[in-house]
């Protein structure tokens, strides 16, 4: 059967696919957002419950940008498979006439095709599922996908149109169970991806980011639903492809921080000066470092009525008050009487804040023989930050921890944090 699936996956590619040269948008209006698809697309958790689903965070992002105009999730519908999508995009017409409107649809179909013909014991967590079947299955599916995108285009020819892949949602699986369904499972996101660019859209790869031992996204061995963390890191793998990065005019292409600059501005986290600068060699003052960490944790998404920290040079109408408040509030920031919002931040303070921010395990010891004294407690953040290859010390055996990094070595750091992370 193995060979099997290996042949009909190759017949298949052997027509070959043509990946657009560039997939992402530098938007000017705002858009419309529709997503269609099963339960991953209607956001449902590992505990079964009605949960923010990857549509959500992709329409929070585009709203934070101001670019989102309307949004709804009321055509996901839990439990379809491509027959019952299909069928509701040809009989549904509230949704055929939506969709003549719209400027973006994302799609999850397939999951619930091939879910139907499995089978987890719930007693011992063993997969099993008949071959055989898998092949007819794949067989109807790779039809109807290609299908369900042909009535898309004939609703709106002009839509971009997204199709998201599947995570391996079943990492409890011991390693052989793991093997035996690893082909079954590729072939699944092989048949989604090439329909979707044969139909002149994109697709989201998830499976890469989460891997197949994903259990910080797939705490539930029952079940296939990602918790909300795991719908976060889906929306920010469309992020990454849907938007452009910013354009700065002291970034050229050959700069060696570009790329991590890139990622950053994609997602929001550092977005340079009205002048469409970054000014790379400058420093970072402490300010702008709240406000990066605020939108690394996404605080303006959960925390609501955060106290006044009170600090004497940071009034409300400072335009960082809110990340800086929320940043004291949790213990990144200590509360004093001055924030001193433009100072510079020194590495001694970067480590401190990023470690607490990341939640770093402890790291091992580094004895950098500055710091020491009045800089002693720095060192376990530091620490935490070197063991895990954020940053190094000197030849000479120190830290350094009174002078100032450059935006651009900050950028580098952040964005490697992030990609650990993955959400």
């Amino acid at each position: 059967m193995k060979v099997m699936l290996s042949m009909i996956l190759s017949t298949i590619l052997m027509f070959g696919v043509t990946v657009p040269s560039s997939w992402a948008h530098s938007l000017e209006e705002p858009i419309t957002y529709i997503p269609l698809g099963d339960s991953y697309a209607a956001g449902i958790n590992s505990e079964l419950q009605q949960d923010t689903g990857y549509s959500d965070y992709i329409a929070q992002d585009l709203k934070k940008r101001g670019l989102l105009e309307y949004y709804t999730n009321e055509f996901t519908n839990s439990g379809f498979d491509s027959v019952e999508l299909l069928e509701d995009l040809k009989e549904n017409q509230d949704l055929r006439e939506q969709l003549k409107n719209t400027d973006l649809i994302t799609l999850s179909a397939g999951g619930n095709d091939l879910l139907g013909i499995l089978n987890i014991d719930r007693i011992t967590g063993e997969l099993s599922f008949d071959r055989q079947e898998i092949t007819r299955v794949y067989f109807a599916l790779n039809n109807r996908l290609a299908l369900l995108h042909e009535e898309i285009k004939a609703i709106n020819p002009d839509a971009d149109v997204y199709a998201f892949g599947y995570a391996f949602p079943l990492p409890a699986l011991d390693q052989v169970q793991k093997e035996a369904f690893y082909d079954t499972f590729e072939f699944l996101n092989n048949t989604i991806e090439r329909q979707v660019i044969e139909a002149g859209g994109k697709y989201i790869d998830v499976d890469t980011v989460f891997g197949r031992d994903a259990f910080q996204w797939f705490p539930n061995q029952f079940d296939i639903h990602p918790n909300t963390l795991g719908y976060r890191v889906m929306a920010n793998e469309f992020i990454d492809t849907y938007h452009h990065p910013l354009k700065f005019s002291d970034v050229p292409s050959n700069h060696w921080a570009k790329e991590y600059i890139d990622g950053l501005s994609k997602r929001m986290v550092m977005t340079g000066y009205e002048d469409e600068t970054f000014r790379p060699q400058g420093k970072l003052t402490r300010a702008e470092a709240a406000q990066a960490l605020y939108n690394v944790l996404y605080l303006d998404e959960v925390q609501s009525d955060v106290p006044n920290p009170d600090f004497s040079d940071v009034p409300l109408t400072h335009p960082n008050y809110a990340a800086i408040a929320a940043l004291a509030d949790l213990g990144i920031f200590i509360k004093a009487d001055n924030f001193n919002p433009d100072s510079s931040l020194s590495r001694a303070q970067m480590a401190k804040i990023f470690d607490l921010t990341f939640d770093l395990p402890e790291g091992e010891p580094k004895s950098f023989k500055d710091l020491q004294g009045n800089y002693a407690w720095a060192s376990t953040h530091v620490d935490a930050l070197s063991s895990a290859g954020y940053v190094s010390g000197y030849d000479d055996g120190t830290f350094r921890p009174n002078q100032f990094m450059s935006k651009a070595q900050i950028a580098k750091i952040l964005q490697l944090m992030l990609e650990d992370r993955k959400y």
